[in-house]
């Protein structure tokens, strides 16, 4: 078969029973425009490059000039509520007018999230949508705002992610057409991307990230944006081949392995390479079965190997190892609710009404972070017999004076501004 040439942005048909490819068509864009890259080393060990110390110089003018609204968007929870602490310090220091600084990540409780997305949509959202927005601001956030959220920001400050996924930020960043946005600003739109190195300005891959995106394709962007340092980007013009240069087959470019840079890249190539083989392979053994011709029953014939699989493999993203919790309140005589003074009582009952209160009130976190956990507790076992509620998992904790959370072994800390977060990560 003959490469596909797709173009973007566009659209292409495959023909799902003979494979055929259809030619590719592009589609007109109304907001086509050049996009301005600035690549700042930063560091997690302190010093002049401090990853936090660098971020607050990006946002020196909004707090001493004449304000702005930026966005910073993190790779982590963690990361994200690290940066917003820092930020609300760094950037009212002085006397003059306050900064705003807000937080938006998914470690919220449902009805929390809620509540800031509709506020940050007000404040950062498209002209003319009823919000008021603020003079100088600062939102602090996770991967929640590359999609489905229409924002407006006059600057975007990002770590280093994919290309793809820093197209997508930077798409974040003055979005609509706005009769004044700061002069410090400039006119074009601009991405601030923070690039991890060690002291010595060698590439490093953060530990906190863990294995949030591959290392391969995060080397393959900063190398990519490195080699147009520069030169602006222009939108979308340039956006399939900037693509195409870090998702295409790693192992056509030439990496030179006679040095450590190029021997890293090659093994960080070798090692997606392999993660994507792999998943390949999973995703082929739980896919979906064609129907018999007459089949007798449907759900049967789709899901024949269905008891075989582990239930871990049936989840919208390979690997994903996620899990919801409720904080349960101690109250007196031994029962528990879901808000510190007791109004709302933890049985609820399994009405629709009751079963909404429930969800409102959970929090997605990783699955290793209540796994067994010492403060888990039973619930009722109706639960089990829900498909929304049979899954949830019941920390037990108390209140604390800042009218937030904490778990009774004091692993787990809750705040309705900050989120969710392990004492260990603070």
């Amino acid at each position: 078969m003959p490469p596909v040439a797709a173009l973007y942005p566009g659209w292409l048909f495959v023909d799902g029973t003979t494979g055929v490819v259809g030619q590719s068509v592009t589609v007109g864009s109304q907001r086509a425009h050049q996009l301005q890259i600035e690549i700042k080393a930063v560091t997690r060990t302190g010093g002049a490059k401090d990853r936090l110390s660098i971020i607050a110089e990006c946002l020196a003018e909004v707090a001493e000039g004449d304000g702005g609204c930026i966005l910073v968007c993190c790779n982590t929870v963690a990361e994200a509520q690290h940066t917003f602490q820092h930020l609300q310090t760094a950037l009212n220091t002085n006397d003059g007018e306050p900064v705003e600084v807000r937080l938006l990540h998914s470690r919220l409780q449902a009805q929390h999230r809620k509540t800031v997305t509709e506020q940050v949509q007000s404040a950062f959202g498209k002209p003319g949508n009823g919000g008021n927005r603020p003079t100088r601001a600062v939102l602090v956030a996770t991967q929640v705002v590359e999609q489905s959220i229409d924002l407006d920001f006059d600057l975007v400050v990002s770590d280093l992610a994919p290309i793809a996924l820093l197209l997508q930020r930077a798409g974040r960043c003055q979005r609509h057409q706005r009769d004044q946005r700061p002069a410090w600003i400039g006119s074009q739109p601009r991405l601030v991307v923070l690039d991890p190195v060690k002291g010595n300005d060698e590439y490093e891959l953060p530990k906190p990230w863990g294995s949030v995106y591959y290392d391969s394709l995060l080397r393959h962007t900063r190398q990519l944006l490195r080699d147009r340092e520069g030169t602006a980007i222009a939108v979308p013009k340039d956006v399939q081949a900037l693509v195409d240069g870090v998702y295409g087959d790693v192992f056509a470019q030439v990496a030179n392995v006679t040095e450590k840079a190029g021997l890293d890249q090659w093994k960080a190539d070798v090692e997606y390479a392999g993660a994507v083989l792999a998943e390949k392979q999973l995703a082929g053994n739980i896919i979906i079965n064609e129907p018999e011709p007459n089949p007798t029953n449907l759900y049967s014939e789709l899901w024949k190997t269905r008891d075989e699989l582990d239930d871990d493999l049936i989840v919208t993203r390979l690997g994903a190892d996620s899990a919801r919790v409720l904080l349960g309140y101690h109250q007196a005589g031994g029962d528990h609710s879901l808000d510190p003074s007791g109004k709302i009582a933890l049985r609820q009952p399994l009405t629709a009404a009751g079963v909404r209160t429930l969800m409102e009130h959970t929090i997605p976190v990783p699955g290793s972070w209540v796994r067994s956990h010492p403060c888990a507790v039973k619930c009722s076992p109706a639960w089990e017999r829900n498909s929304l509620l049979r899954e949830l998992v019941v920390i037990e904790g108390r209140a604390t004076a800042d009218e937030g959370w904490r778990a009774d072994d004091g692993s787990l800390h809750y705040e309705a501004t900050s989120g969710l977060r392990r004492d260990r990560d603070l």
